[in-house]
């Protein structure tokens, strides 16, 4: 009796522990799937975020890897992974993701095409939709290169254009002089009335804008002087045109009203620039830069003259560049004016004057040599005893 009693308790006490040891995990459970798909949605939807759309595909492939590598895992360890679900749910909100973000891509270049095809060259508008990370609509400040156009109308009392006319012809002139812009690189700004507003290096950065705003300007003027003899043909009014370059700082990005979408530039070089504009009928040209437009321009290329030092700034005028032909009294003339204003920069104003009575004597009009002339101080009238 005593002997069953203690076998009895042996056996009971040898089956004891394993009566209340944990059982092994044979399987995840739903909460730890719940958990791990958890996970993976974060990491898809952190890829997502990123502005380049391969980083998508090299996280799902990532992740697929890791996937079949935990399942392995636990292959080993006896435990049971649920890789055809858990795939099949991921692959599912892997496609969600991309689709979703091509739509989101979609849905941008859409309206980057509304706003700039009209605006930019093909190629510069490729090259945002390819890379719409150069393009900050929050707002950024950027030196750039404004070139504005002024149309002056040249239709005298007895040849006034119809309303129709005009439109016309203000439509001619605007399709070609933005062609050349555009093909140039640069960017339409705005147009209002007789006036167009230019820039380059935006909203594309570019190393060197100022010549390109030059070389725009060059060809206009070519391009005017054929559509002027095209408008005489027809008995139209022959217009006048005057271009104004400045390079300076300027605020760049969606500057229209909340729940608007647009694209242009703030600066105080949009008012200077109008003056300069302005000021070609002072001196009779065609074609004025400001100084920070000429430090920029490579040396023997345009035909430019220092015209004036005005508001702070050394004033230039482009007439060609060194391609162009120009007749033996233009060159003449431009070689002694330029002669008389460095004398006259130099305070040496009895060879200024000399270089300036040459200039006068080639061109006797000429309103730039007439107001340096004026300016130099009169002769001092010496009394002998």
């Amino acid at each position: 009796m005593q002997w069953d009693e203690e076998m009895s308790a042996a056996i009971f006490s040898s089956t004891l522990p394993q009566l209340h040891a944990p059982s092994p995990r044979v399987f995840w459970s739903i909460k730890e799937m719940q958990g791990l798909l958890a996970l993976l949605s974060l990491a898809l939807g952190l890829s997502a975020l990123m502005k380049k759309t391969w980083t998508c595909y090299v996280a799902g492939g990532v992740l697929a890897c890791g996937l079949i590598a935990c399942a392995w895992l636990e292959l080993s360890r006896q435990v049971l992974f649920p890789l055809a679900s858990v795939l099949g749910s991921f692959s599912f909100m892997f496609w969600g993701v991309l689709v979703s973000r091509q739509y989101a891509q979609a849905k941008e270049q859409a309206r980057m095409r509304q706003i700039f095809s009209r605006r930019l060259s093909a190629h510069a508008l490729q090259r945002l939709l390819a890379q719409p990370e150069l393009l900050q609509f929050e707002g950024e400040v950027r030196e750039v290169t404004l070139l504005m156009v002024r149309l002056k109308n040249g239709a005298t009392p007895d040849k006034q254009l119809s309303p129709q006319a005009l439109v016309k012809l203000l439509q001619e002139f605007y399709t070609e002089m933005t062609a050349i812009i555009l093909h140039e690189g640069g960017f339409i700004d705005r147009h209002w009335g007789d006036s167009l507003v230019a820039a380059f290096g935006a909203p594309l950065r570019a190393t060197n804008h100022a010549e390109p705003a030059v070389r725009s300007a060059l060809k206009m003027q070519s391009r005017l002087l054929e559509l002027c003899k095209q408008w005489e043909r027809m008995g139209l009014p022959l217009p006048r045109c005057h271009f104004a370059i400045h390079t300076g700082q300027a605020l760049l990005g969606n500057l229209s009203a909340p729940g608007n979408c647009d694209y242009s530039l703030l600066s105080e070089s949009a008012d200077f620039i109008a003056r300069l504009c302005q000021a070609n009928e002072q001196f009779a040209t065609t074609l004025l830069i400001s100084a920070t437009t000429f430090a920029q321009l490579p040396a023997n290329v345009y035909r430019t003259r220092w015209l004036e030092n005005w508001e702070a700034l050394k004033l230039y005028e482009v007439y060609g560049d060194l391609a162009t032909y120009r007749s033996p009294i233009d060159a003449a003339y431009y070689q002694s004016y330029e002669k008389a204003f460095a004398a006259y920069a130099a305070q040496d104003f009895e060879h200024a004057r000399t270089h300036l009575a040459a200039a006068l004597h080639l061109l006797p009009q000429d309103p730039a040599a007439r107001l340096l002339l004026a300016r130099l101080p009169s002769k001092r009238i010496t009394q002998t005893k």
